[in-house]
């Protein structure tokens, strides 16, 4: 009888060891984090509230919001940002290393940042970033306006838009922005509104036309990335104010002059592989265009503006040329956008000195010219146009104004609308170049005369 009691004891005591050992083990699995949340020291120049849709008030943020996890798992905490001065209270973590920290306004996400997976616990610091706005990422060697800007894996190699300078500045991500130093090898000349075409397939570089105007546009640069060298090229054929477009390791010079000032409706074809040159049997540019735009579309060459309304287009397998049906509007220095299906955009420009706001759209297969029912929120010329999603096009600065100059906008091309972006760049640019980076990020560099500044745009929270 004492045996069995005395087991009994036991065998209570015994449970009540390892529940506490349990819960030991509990509390010590739960990661408990607690945060500082800063902010951009400009944000506040930057942010238009009234695009917000709060009318004309201080800038302000509303709450931070911090989610931790991913997809239905995901658990969600927000803390006043006034009454914390950007400390939340305890988050538990759980098991997971996925950790959001986002600033809301008026139902928008408007800064956030992700928290470096190696944070288990207690407190830590994290800066938040514009969502779907401009972040300041670093200064050029030189200033840049109407240059190129080519991505290169992780490199962005900016060239010409400067007559004072031959340097290729090579633009590599550094820190939390962007660090400009001087590539290997150098302009042969220094050029402005020069034309670069990236042969990917060979790692080389094309650069046409933009010299100064003692040496003619008929003398182009050829740069191989692999060895960082550089050489210059005299046409054999004098070509001046040609449109180059590069196919399949096949670049080919449409319309243009010779030395005797005649019209060349047949293009001149160079190899990229071993730099031939040749008169091509292809007979395009049967117009006379100023500057005429272009570009190669689902193995077919489409040419337009250069102040007509006729567009041309010839085939590269049947060999033909056709002219579309519909007309051109006579407009300049619009964009022109190619989409992963077979169509294009053109977007603003201007007519005469008239800004344009119009959207249109070229189907390539059917050469039908459409005009879209939304609008630019802004009308524009000199700006840039950036596919950054499958249906959506980030339009960036350009003339005519101050408004145009900063501000950015999101084309939705399932919808045909266009919304203005809350966030202001921080100068205005025309003439810059808005590049796409391997993370979705887009790279604004120059524009304007002695602009050296880079900014970088942050796709916003639900992209």
């Amino acid at each position: 009888m004492i045996l069995r009691v005395l087991f009994r004891i036991f065998a209570v005591l015994l449970l009540l060891f390892f529940s506490f050992l349990s819960a030991c083990g509990q509390e010590g699995d739960t990661k408990t984090l607690r945060l500082q949340v800063e902010l951009p020291s400009d944000w506040e120049e930057n942010l238009d509230m009234e695009v917000l849709g709060v009318g004309a008030v201080a800038p302000y943020v509303g709450t931070i919001r911090v989610v931790v996890g991913d997809g239905d798992n995901a658990r969600t905490w927000e803390f006043p940002w006034g009454e914390r001065a950007g400390k939340t209270g305890d988050i538990d973590l759980g098991d997971s290393d996925s950790v959001r920290v986002q600033a809301v306004t008026a139902g928008t996400v408007i800064m956030e940042g992700n928290l470096d997976n190696t944070v288990t616990g207690g407190e830590a610091t994290i800066a938040l970033r514009e969502s779907g706005g401009f972040s300041w990422a670093g200064s050029l060697l030189y200033p840049r306006q109407d240059h190129c800007a080519v991505a290169v894996g992780n490199t962005v190699l900016v060239i010409g838009g400067n007559l004072d300078t031959r340097v290729i500045e090579e633009i590599v991500p550094s820190g939390n922005g962007f660090a400009a130093s001087a590539y290997a090898a150098s302009l042969i000349y220094p050029r402005t509104g020069q034309v670069v075409l990236h042969d990917a397939a060979g790692g080389n570089l094309f650069i046409f036309k933009g010299t100064i105007s003692e040496v003619e546009d008929n003398l182009f640069e050829f740069l191989d990335l692999e060895n960082d060298e550089n050489d210059s090229i005299l046409l054999t054929n004098y070509r001046r104010q040609f449109s180059p477009v590069i196919e399949d390791r096949e670049v080919f010079l449409l319309g243009g002059y010779n030395s005797g000032s005649e019209w060349q409706e047949a293009a001149l074809l160079i190899d990229a592989e071993n730099l031939n040159e040749k008169l091509s049997t292809i007979v395009i540019s049967l117009i006379i265009r100023d500057d005429p735009c272009c570009l190669e579309k689902s193995q077919k060459i489409i040419c337009l503006g250069g102040g007509t309304e006729i567009i041309e287009v010839f085939d590269l397998v049947s060999r033909e040329i056709y002219v579309s049906a519909d007309s051109f509007p006579e407009i300049q220095n619009f964009s022109l956008i190619s989409l992963n299906s077979p169509e294009l955009i053109v977007i603003g420009g201007n007519e005469n000195t008239t800004p344009k706001k119009e959207i249109l759209k070229f189907d390539v297969p059917s050469a039908v010219l459409t005009l879209m029912s939304g609008e630019l929120v802004y009308p524009r010329f000199f700006h840039t146009s950036t596919l950054v999603g499958e249906n959506q096009i980030l339009v960036i600065g350009g003339s005519p104004n101050l408004a145009s100059s900063r501000s950015a906008e999101i084309l939705d091309l399932t919808t045909g609308q266009s919304r203005e972006l809350p966030w202001r760049m921080r100068v205005p640019r025309t003439g810059h170049t808005a590049t796409l980076l391997a993370d979705g990020r887009v790279l604004v560099i120059g524009g304007n005369m002695g602009e050296k500044t880079i900014e970088v745009w942050n796709p916003p929270a639900e992209y």
